[in-house]
Parts: structure tokens; sequence; C-alpha cells
């Protein structure tokens, strides 16, 4: 059992006013506050939430263990939930993100009652606050892909790290042995967390000299990896196989050769991602004290501080034998422990000092706590390609053509297949490449001759280094070749997306009277 409990803790308790005594479920309702606010802005989905919901559209609940088409790859127990969900509400994006928002919800007192047993007092409220405001978290509650529910998974393991330690009952060991063998299944990366759940225990009880205990353990442990063996036959092994993700995602692989200070690098580059997940500012300073609350937890409990930072450390393995990226939204589920680090630092120092404890915490949550409540008013938007597609189905003409740009057609094809629509002359553009255009203007060339042609395009917004939005190239090239073939005849806007009624019957130059561009405004999306 993960002994984090204390008399400290314990007296203080007894005497903290009932409203304090009240705080974590304050914050925990606070959280799911801004997780529901984030979910029912409903924005537009984006093109990797479109790819995961063409690529099961067609796919009944027996079909899930199969590789799924557009490099798509994702939990078996989260297909077959969101396959259940789709079936019994629909496809409409509020039903897509039902699993994940559920699984966002459930993570906030999941994260509590694992917190309670690794830090105490101010810090627990700390680490509570910095779980519920982080903009990352909030976001993939609502998205329909398998990030949030990875979280709530993890999470779910350290409550089952709770019931080992000493000598188990037959019956705590069999729950123990399932439970886990089925969490393997419902998220990819659950398998680093009971792998360091199990090297931890394994160690912590070696170390001890409890041979019969461990050996009790070590069929649990079995269970679990006998479990994630049958996965990988029949589910994994076809997304580790799959060129594109390999090469897609090469930069998040550990690199194993060369000096000592290129994984450092590397390292300190991918681990940044975790610190701006949690919404911290002044990374340096959060990456030293996640490295002071390892040491601290370390001389107070080294099962504890194993349990953390083990999971870490399997991640990287994976990574660096090509197995697992270590990158962004495929770690999301460490920053539960990311956050308990922290937090560890900031109890040692309250114990030391209470006013410098509530100073620190107060500066580390000050900006995830204010860009938290900035998205109330303003939530994070993705290219608003929803409005795009509605205005074309108000306006298309039974002979008219459309053509979809690259990234634009699956958003297409999801949004006319949800509004029970289609259209007659359809046309999927190739993707933009600038130094080999010839596809490219190919797929443009065909629509010539045509007398009314919808060009739709997404992502038509570009950043640069200091996130200004600008016009993106492939529009250019695509507005050039358009406005020297023929005539714009209307044109629609949104946040990020775009469409544009074109007269290609004949190579002509725009004329007077054209009806004029329509501006959506760029703020929340308008549904269909």
């Amino acid at each position: 059992m993960i002994n984090g409990g204390s008399t400290y803790r314990g007296v203080i308790h007894r005497h903290w006013p009932v409203a304090v005594r009240a705080l974590p479920w304050l914050l925990v309702t606070v959280g799911a506050l801004l997780r529901l606010a984030q979910y029912l802005h409903n924005r537009s989905l984006w093109i990797d939430e479109c790819f995961l919901a063409l690529a099961t559209a067609d796919q009944s609940i027996t079909e899930i263990f199969q590789p799924l088409s557009l490099n798509q790859a994702a939990p078996v127990g989260y297909l077959f939930l969101q396959k259940i969900a789709v079936s019994a509400w629909g496809s409409s994006e509020y039903v897509l993100r039902l699993i994940p928002l559920i699984a966002g919800l459930a993570s906030l007192p999941l994260f509590w009652s694992m917190a309670r047993h690794f830090v105490s007092g101010t810090a627990l409220w700390f680490a509570l606050g910095l779980f519920a405001t982080s903009d990352s978290l909030i976001y993939y509650s609502s998205e329909a892909k398998q990030y949030s529910s990875d979280v709530t998974v993890a999470l779910s393991c350290y409550l089952l790290a709770e019931h080992l330690g000493g000598e188990l009952p037959v019956r705590r060991l069999l729950g123990v042995g399932v439970l886990g063998a089925l969490l393997v299944w419902f998220s990819h990366p659950a398998i680093f967390v009971l792998s360091g759940i199990a090297l931890s225990y394994t160690l912590g009880l070696g170390v001890k000299g409890e041979w019969k205990c461990l050996g009790r353990h070590t069929l649990v442990f079995a269970t679990w990896a006998v479990s994630f063996a049958l996965l990988y036959h029949f589910h994994l092994s076809h997304a580790s196989a799959n060129a594109f993700l390999h090469k897609y995602w090469a930069f998040a692989y550990m690199p194993l050769d060369g000096f000592p200070t290129t994984q450092a690098s590397w390292l300190m580059r991918m681990s940044a991602g975790l610190f701006y997940m949690l919404t911290l500012s002044w990374q340096p300073v959060p990456v030293m004290i996640a490295g002071v609350g390892v040491a601290v937890l370390w001389q107070r409990s080294r099962l504890r501080c194993l349990l953390l930072v083990s999971p870490l450390l399997a991640v990287l393995v994976a990574s660096g034998l090509h197995k697992y990226p270590f990158n962004g939204r495929l770690i999301l589920f460490l920053t539960p422990n990311l956050t308990l680090l922290l937090a560890a630092t900031i109890e040692a120092i309250a114990r030391r000092s209470a006013t410098v404890g509530v100073v620190s915490m107060a500066l580390l949550l000050a900006h995830p706590v204010a860009f938290a409540f900035d998205r109330l008013i303003d939530p994070r938007e993705r290219a608003d390609t929803r409005a795009v597609v509605a205005y074309v189905l108000r306006n298309v003409q039974d002979e008219d053509v459309v053509y979809a740009g690259w990234e634009a057609q699956f958003h297409v094809d999801y949004y006319v297949r949800l509004a029970g629509a289609d259209f007659n002359y359809y046309v999927c553009g190739t993707r933009f490449d600038d130094e080999d255009t010839g596809p490219f203007l190919e797929s443009l060339a065909s629509l010539r001759g045509s007398r009314r042609v919808w060009v739709i395009l997404s992502s038509v917004l570009e950043w640069d280094p200091s996130w200004t939005p600008k016009p993106s190239v492939e529009e250019a090239k695509i507005l050039d070749y358009l406005n020297a073939s023929g005539t714009q005849l209307r044109s629609f806007r949104t946040r990020g997306a775009a469409v544009f009624l074109y007269d290609l019957s004949q190579t002509s130059h725009p004329q007077p009277g054209s009806e004029p561009p329509v501006q959506a405004p760029l703020s929340p999306a308008s549904g269909p």
C-alpha cells in the first residue's frame, strides 16, 4: 500500500474548518466546470478528430481489432466505448467527444485520491488546483481522441497500486491482476504506468527480503504482462508496423547514438512539452522544482518516488527503441506525475516556512489559473470548417462542382455525411508541396471549364514565430491560379477556413457586379 499519510496531516485535518476541508471539492468542481465549458463550446472538429471519426465510421464493434485507415491508432477499449456512444446517439461532435469528457471529469476525483497518498496540506491544494486548471487537460477533455482517457486510465492504475504491498489475499490478488489486465486495453500508455508500478514494488519488496510476498505480487504483474502481450499481438502490432507513423513521429524518438549531450539536449527539448501542457511559465524554474521534488520524495519514500518516476523512464526506453513517441499529447498521461513532483517541493518548502510555501504555490498557479479563466471567455478554437461546409450546403446548386483542398476534404467528408447530404460533382485536392507543385496544379486544372466551382480550404492561416496569423502559402497559390483562370463570384471566410465560388468556364478576370465577399466573425464557431 502507498503509505502517504502522516500524523502531521491527520492532526491538521481534525482541526481544519469545514470550509477549508471542502476546498478540494471546490477545486474539483471548478475543474469540472472548465472542462464542461470547453466541451459545450462545441468547436468544429479538427483534422485529427476527423481522421479518427472517418476511420471508424463504417467499422462494426467486432472490427475494432483491425487496423484503422488514415494512419490512425487508438486503444481497443476506447474504440469500443466510442462505437457504443455513436450507435446510441449518432456521430455529432458532442457524441464523439462524450467519452473524453467523461474521462476528463472522472480524472479530477481520481487525481485527488491519488494525490492524497503523496502530498498533504497546502501542497495537496496546489496539486489539485494545477491539475484542475491545466489548459491541455481541459482541452483534451473535449477532443474526440483518446488522450483524456489515457490520463484517467493512468490514474486508475495508481489506485490499483494502493491495494498492493503486504500479504495479498487471493481475492485481492485476482482483482488487482484482472483490473490491471483490462486497463491496458483502454489506453496504450497504461502499460508504462503498470510496468512502473511492477518495477517499484519488485524493487521495494526485494530490498526488504520479502520474497514470499514478492512471489504473490509477481503473479499480478505476470497477468498484466500476458494481457499486454495479447493486445500487442492482436492489435498494437499493426500500429507498430505503420511506416507513416514512424516517419511522422521520428523527431520524438530518443536518439541512442552520438554523445550523451545529444540525449540530454533532446530530453530537455521534449520534456518542455510536459510543462507546457501544465500551462507553466518560466519553464527552467518548474524544471528545477520538479527535480527537487524527485529528491524530496526519494528521501521520504523511495517507493513513492519510483512510482512517479519509473513510468517516465519506461516511456523513454520505448522511445529509444522507436516503439512510442515521447512528445506532446502522447505523454499527457504523465502530467499527474509531474504535478505531484512539483507539489512535493511545495510541501517541503511549506514545512519550513508556511508563508514561503503559499507564495511559491501562488506564483506557480498564477498563470495556469489566469489562462484557464481567460479560456472561459475565449475557448480554444480550431479551423471552423464546419461553418464553411454549412455555407456551401445552403448555396450549392445541382450542377456545381465542389473542390476540397487536401486537408479540407476530411472535414467535408465528415460534415456532409453528418448532414445526410452529398455533392453531385466532388473533387479532392492533393497535398500542397512547395517543392513539387505538379500534382497540386493538376488537381486544380481538372476544374477548368466548369461554370460554378466551390473551392473549400481549411487551415488557411499560418503562424509566424510571434504567433501572428497570416494567409497560408497554399491559399495564395490556389487563388493566384483561380484568379488567372476565371472569375471569383463569391467568398466566405471564418476562423482558419474559407470557401470561394469561381466561374472557370473560360479564362477571364473578375467582373464588376460579382457578389461581394461574405466575412464570418472570427470568434465562436457557428454550426450548420
